[in-house]
């Protein structure tokens, strides 16, 4: 199971409030809040992470190579980019791969 942790992010400010902060990705995830609350920007970059992932597996993208601006213009795409700040902290925790932001990747043991 998939897993991310979102602090500082367009409207989300101190991210979920149980399990360290991590919230579980499965088949079927549902947002519920009120609106302006983050919902979309949360399921664009859920979205966003697992398609890098996949595209680590599938040698698209090679571990090390990409930088902050490379994911920002994955971001721009989905009209989040402007939910960035100084002090953005994103996690993701997918089936095979870590993720952080900065981007970084490490493989799950």
């Amino acid at each position: 199971m998939s897993k991310i942790r979102i602090k500082n992010f367009g409207p989300i400010r101190e991210g979920f409030d149980s399990a360290d902060g991590f919230m579980d990705i499965t088949n079927i995830t549902v947002f519920t809040g009120d609106q302006g609350s983050g919902k979309r920007g949360v399921a664009k970059l859920i979205s966003i992470l697992t398609w890098i992932e996949k595209a680590i597996n599938r040698d698209e993208i090679k571990i090390g190579t990409r930088n902050f601006n490379w994911f920002s213009n994955l971001c721009r795409y989905q009209g989040i980019q402007n939910y960035f700040l100084h002090n953005t902290e994103i996690e993701y925790r997918g089936k095979g791969y870590y993720i952080t932001l900065p981007v970084k990747y490490a493989k799950n043991r």
